[in-house]
Parts: C-alpha cells; sequence; structure tokens
C-alpha cells in the first residue's frame, strides 16, 4: 500500500462542501491548494484563500472570525495570509503551512461540528465571483 503523507490526503476523507465531493473535481478535501483571488465585484482587494470543490475558503474572513486561532503555528499562518501574496506564508516554513492546512482540513470535513460548518460556509465564495490573481490557476503549496 502506498503511504499518505498524512491525514489530510487519506483518500477516502470527505468534505460536507459536496461539489468538492465529485469524482472529476480539481479540488477535493485531500487538494487544498492555496491562492490569491479578488472578489470580481470590483471594489475588493486581493487576498489568500484555499480552494475546495467549486468556492474558495477566504483565509482572512476565517482568521477575523476567530475560527483560525486554535494553535500558535495556525494563528501565525493564518496571519501571514492577510497579504495579497503567498510570500508571508511561504516564508514561515512548512510547519505553520501544514498546522493551518490541517485545520481547514478539519473544518471542511464531514466530521466537522455544526457550528464550524455555519462559521466556515459564511466565508466560502463560489469561483464564479473571483478573479483568480497569483498563480493563474490554483496551485498546491507544498506540504
Amino acid at each position: 500500500m502506498k503511504a499518505i503523507p498524512d491525514e489530510t490526503h487519506d483518500p477516502s476523507a470527505r468534505s460536507w462542501v459536496e461539489s468538492a465531493n465529485v469524482a472529476d473535481s480539481d479540488f477535493p478535501i485531500q487538494n487544498l491548494p492555496f491562492g490569491v483571488f479578488r472578489k470580481r465585484d470590483g471594489g475588493s482587494s486581493a487576498r489568500v484563500g484555499i480552494a475546495i470543490g467549486d468556492s474558495i475558503v477566504d483565509i482572512t474572513q476565517l482568521r477575523s472570525g476567530g475560527i483560525l486561532t486554535v494553535a500558535d503555528d495556525v494563528s501565525a499562518a493564518a496571519e501571514a495570509c492577510e497579504s495579497n501574496s503567498l510570500n508571508s506564508l511561504m516564508a514561515l516554513g512548512a510547519r505553520p503551512r501544514r498546522a493551518l492546512r490541517r485545520r481547514i482540513f478539519a473544518l471542511l470535513g464531514t466530521e466537522a461540528s455544526p457550528a464550524d460548518r455555519k462559521a466556515v460556509s459564511q466565508h466560502l465564495i463560489p469561483q464564479s465571483d473571483v478573479e483568480m490573481l497569483l498563480p493563474a490557476c490554483w496551485q498546491a503549496v507544498p506540504a
């Protein structure tokens, strides 16, 4: 059997975001790529998000809602996402990035509490409502 890098890559994992569970989804729960986006409404600034199914999780909004203040590494990585680039996040190194990925994975997984699902769902943005700025398409950030 092939080794799984960590629990966030478990092929049997499912998300409560139904579009992430579609067989040909580019962004299932096992692929939570970071990227920079801006809402198409014209007045919003660029910020960091994570793709899931046909949506984007707005990391800045999750952080301001207090959802990402559970551990030092998660908090540090979420704070680094309050930018219009991935530079600050990447500069932190792998440990904080992995901690944030694990927290997002837990929040999006089928075992997330109803309160967490409700909180996160308020910060899901349809991909059709955003411009992808960096990279031109979403990319996986190394674990």
